[in-house]
């Protein structure tokens, strides 16, 4: 089974706004648009160290990298602005190897491995899957736990109150989303899944599917049966009047995932037995990082300025 990328949650930072009405609301902004595959396959050692295979296509990554000087130009001068922007908004990333960018008419796409010393501490620019991380769960199993970072409670009122949308108002908003994503064929149908790599035999597991002949897990789904269950959860109003009065803030990942995949939870696998290492992580780190000045002289993009850009971003 090939890996893809799993999308279960909105940006970990929303916008600043007081009131879970117009948080809520603004959640459509935050979701990928319709069009746009992406593939995800982590490998994870034990100590939490390991790579991702990471495939984005996307029809707004290319304008979101674009720079002002390079919209006059050639449709090549944007690339070594997208990859920039991509390789410094990506955050927990020690090494790329095999970076490689499709562009067409319609959209723009960026591959490549990243390695990591921490898989809780990787965010890939335009990756909408929860963040993984890992523990130890009851008896000591290692686990590996899915985080909603979106939901926190909202902070104390400012001394000007936004405004806030009525609830009423945005409960009738997903009813209209509901109606519309009732029909698959007005929304992005692609597969969109995520597969894990264990460094053991599997324990148990929530949501997580096992691959059979493999020490690993995946989850799929089509991104109109996602955007069916987000809008079955926003347009309920007495979901949305518990939800206020409880001053909770972000994405309510765990319900959609309970319209989903018939589970009120986040995603979670356990491996029980010996663990042991996946592949040689320093070896493989050394040489893509050997490797790495090439693969930016490839894009035309000086290390300096990568590096110059970074710090400047404060990404």
């Amino acid at each position: 089974m090939v890996a893809t990328g799993l999308v279960t949650r909105g940006s970990a930072a929303g916008p600043a706004v007081r009131g879970t009405a117009l948080a809520l609301l603004s959640l459509l902004a935050l979701s990928p648009g319709c069009g746009d595959p992406q593939r995800h396959e982590y490998t994870i050692n034990p100590n939490g160290s390991g790579k991702v295979f990471y495939q984005v296509e996307n029809k707004y990554l290319l304008p979101l990298a674009l720079e002002p000087k390079l919209i006059r130009g050639r449709a090549a001068d944007v690339v070594p602005g997208a990859v920039t922007t991509f390789l410094k908004k990506s955050r927990g990333v020690v090494a790329w190897k095999d970076v490689s960018v499709k562009s067409t008419a319609a959209s723009f796409g960026i591959r490549g491995t990243a390695y990591f010393d921490d898989v809780s501490k990787v965010r890939l620019y335009l990756q909408r899957p929860f963040s993984l991380r890992v523990a130890r769960g009851e008896e000591g199993k290692w686990l590996l736990e899915s985080v909603n970072e979106s939901l926190h409670k909202m902070k104390a009122p400012r001394a000007e109150p936004e405004e806030e949308v009525p609830l009423e108002q945005v409960s009738q908003f997903w009813k209209g989303e509901l109606e519309r994503a009732k029909q698959p064929a007005g929304f992005d149908v692609t597969l969109v899944d995520l597969t894990v790599n264990l460094p053991g035999p599997l324990g148990q597991a929530v949501i997580f599917k096992p691959i059979e002949g493999k020490n690993a897990v995946s989850i799929a789904y089509r991104r109109h049966e996602f955007e069916r269950a987000r809008a079955e959860v926003n347009a309920d109003i007495e979901f949305l009047r518990a939800r206020q009065k409880s001053g909770l803030s972000g994405y309510p990942i765990e319900e959609i995932n309970e319209k989903l995949f018939g589970v009120k939870a986040m995603p979670s696998a356990t491996v029980t037995g010996e663990l042991k290492p996946l592949f040689d992580y320093k070896a493989e780190v050394a040489a893509a990082k050997e490797a790495f000045p090439q693969v930016l002289k490839n894009f035309g993009i000086d290390p300096k300025d990568l590096e110059a850009k970074t710090e400047a971003a404060g990404d």
